[in-house]
């Protein structure tokens, strides 16, 4: 088994003069993990992190690479590692009180372990191909999303029984016929709204759904009409009061605000430097943060100020050398807000371990 590190930044002070930071500062330490290349999801309370193995990156299975990690990101340690099945998990979810942790597969299993035991308590047979998996709170169901056709399945992980299905339906024969033929406009991002009423998704044509969960009725807030798979969208977050719903537009290269009901765009911030995700926000709602990334390399992080708009800039804090593979990268603020947690599988040329991941703490100013 490949023994990496997951280098934890414990210091990191930004400095802020006119919007901008004017230094940055760190100390690093190191914690043992294992893994090679690993998404990442973070509890509700900011606490604990799960990584699990992207199927992406392997042409085959290998079993030591099948357990799903939790980190404690207080301690800095490793607390458990999750396995029993034989393929990678597509997704995981911590419920709201931190106590269980949810692994889909594409197999059509939704696993459920008691992360303080280790024990898996409950294996679920769902439907497979499930594409992405979020807890919904104040409950005990998690929402999968799935494609052809676009839907919303919510499992209750208690009776292990489907309590409601939710799909667009079309309004004309020709309309199915082509959401049957045509190029499928699957799911590309998934979020549930704090309070669980609402669930969305922004699809491969830039589209962006909103499912009331208790109606299952869908309402199209965002349409750029692109016509096409062009994927401009890859990750949604609601605002704590989940009034709105951010995500970064490759067709306008920009943050995005919009009003979760209604889809008008109530805040745009240009973004220069601009990759697609990830994309965190801060519990409080006042700060926005993504990456600056380019030729794979992060060149910083930006951290938009969502009171009055302006962006500042943290220097990255990876070395020069180092590479992030995009899709896997994570980045989180902690429930303070005063943290950011930056995640993903970076490769180091001069390196003879070729992936090495690591979980970056930023201290950020009050």
């Amino acid at each position: 088994m490949r023994r990496l590190k997951l280098t934890v930044v414990v210091a990191a002070l930004l400095l802020v003069s006119a919007g901008l930071p004017a230094a940055f500062a760190q100390d690093v330490t190191t914690i043992t993990a294992y893994g090679e290349v690993f998404n990442s999801r973070i509890s509700p309370d900011g606490r604990l992190l799960a990584t699990f193995e992207d199927a992406t990156y392997h042409g085959e299975v290998h079993s030591f690479l099948l357990p799903i990690r939790v980190y404690d990101l207080e301690r800095g340690a490793g607390i458990e590692a999750f396995d029993g099945q034989t393929d990678y998990a597509r997704d995981v979810a911590f419920s709201p009180d931190g106590r269980l942790l949810a692994a889909l597969y594409p197999v059509g299993w939704i696993d459920l372990w008691e992360i303080e035991t280790g024990e898996r308590i409950r294996q679920l047979p769902v439907a497979p191909d499930g594409g992405g998996m979020q807890w919904i709170p104040g409950t005990q169901s998690v929402a999968v999303v799935a494609a052809r056709p676009l839907q919303i399945q919510i499992w209750d992980t208690e009776t292990g029984h489907m309590t409601r299905l939710m799909m667009e339906r079309p309004d004309t024969f020709e309309a199915l016929r082509e959401q049957q033929m045509g190029v499928p406009d699957g799911p590309a991002a998934l979020r549930v709204s704090p309070d669980g009423s609402e669930i969305a998704v922004a699809t491969l044509y830039g589209r962006v759904i909103v499912w009331d969960v208790a109606t299952g009725e869908p309402n199209v807030i965002y349409d750029p009409g692109l016509g096409q798979p062009s994927v401009p969208m890859t990750v949604l977050q609601y605002s704590a009061d989940g009034q709105r719903l951010y995500t970064l537009d490759r067709g306008t290269e920009s943050l995005l605000a919009l009003d979760a009901g209604t889809g008008e765009i109530v805040m745009q911030i240009a973004a220069e430097k601009f990759t697609q995700r990830p994309l965190a926000i801060s519990p409080d709602g006042r700060r926005a943060a993504w990456l600056s990334i380019s030729n794979s390399a992060i060149e910083s992080i930006q951290i938009a100020d969502l009171d009055i708009g302006e962006i500042a800039e943290i220097p990255s804090p990876l070395a020069e050398d180092t590479r992030v593979l995009v899709p896997l990268a994570g980045l989180y603020f902690d429930a303070s807000g005063d943290r950011l947690y930056l995640t993903g599988a970076v490769a180091d040329p001069a390196s003879a371990i070729p992936y090495d991941n690591a979980i970056y703490v930023l201290e950020l100013p009050q």
